[in-house]
Parts: C-alpha cells; structure tokens; sequence
C-alpha cells in the first residue's frame, strides 16, 4: 500500500506542476489574443492540447491508483473515491504529504480554470467584434438593397415615353 500511496503522491506532484505548467501558457494565449497574433496563438493551442494530453493521462492513472488503495483501505466506491476519504485512513507521514499535494494542486486547478475563462471571454468579446466590422463590411460592398417587398427598390416608375426623353 505504502508503494501506491507514494506513487499517488508523486502523480498529484506531477498534476500539480502541469496545471501549473497551463496557467503560464494561459497567459501566453491571452498576450497572442490581445496581439491579435495568430501564428502565436496557433503555437499557444497546440502547446495547451499537449499538456491537456498528459494532465488526462495522469488523470487517469491517478483514478486507478486512488481505487486500488481504496480497496485495499476497505473504502468502498471505487473510482469515485475522494482523496480526502484515503487521507482519513493513510499512515501519519503520508497523510499530511496528500494534503499539501491536494491544496497544492486545487489552487493551480482553480488559476488555470481562471484564466481560461478569461481568455474564453477575451475571445468572445473580440470574435463579435470581428463579426460585426465583417457586417459592416458586407453592407458596404452590397450596396444598399435592390428589392423590396414591392419589386425593385429606388427605381423610378416609368411613365410611357419616358424612354424617348431620356435617349434624346
């Protein structure tokens, strides 16, 4: 058990240091957004689906972990274990280690999620932004409209003979 608390430990550390690892590039997204740089925010959200990429695969190995010790605790629920439930009933040194790794981990958790969401808003803003100045350029290269409900728009009626005057 000892073994599998240790590498719990050691896999919330890494989770930790790559949520970490999100927050700064974060960061980065919202300065390539703000720059309206687009090869720098294509090179910001290739590098974030990488980490993403292993932060789930930690996930992951952290959910089995976290059942196998619960099983072996005699804590039932499996995968749906909370860390605070194996620190309840984990060994004195290793049970105040999962707590600083855990607060650790959540405060880089709840940084990245924020700045996400910031960047999501960031990005919402400036893509209706962007949506109405192509508008606007829509109307402007349209013209005004052609027909109405009516048939054709700003035409003036034409009265028999109007075609003669306007040739002569």
């Amino acid at each position: 058990m000892t073994k599998a608390i240790a590498r719990l430990v050691e896999v919330l550390e890494q989770e930790a240091h790559l949520y970490e690892q999100l927050s700064a590039l974060l960061e980065k997204e919202r300065e390539a957004i703000r720059a309206l740089d687009m090869a720098g925010l294509e090179e910001q959200l290739g590098a974030k689906a990488i980490l993403i990429g292993r932060i789930q695969k930690l996930e992951g190995e952290r959910a089995g972990l976290t059942a196998t010790i619960a099983r072996e605790q005699g804590i039932a629920g499996g995968e749906t274990v909370r860390l605070l439930d194996l620190v309840r009933r984990a060994p004195a040194p290793w049970a105040g280690r999962i707590m600083e790794v855990r607060l650790r981990l959540r405060e880089a958790v709840e940084r990245a999620d924020e700045r996400n969401g910031f960047n999501r808003l960031f990005a919402d803003g400036l893509l209706g932004v962007m949506n109405g100045v192509m508008d606007r350029l829509k109307q402007i290269i349209a013209g005004p409209p052609v027909y109405g409900r009516e048939g054709r728009m700003g035409a003036p009626s034409m009265a028999p003979g109007d075609i003669l005057r306007q040739a002569i």
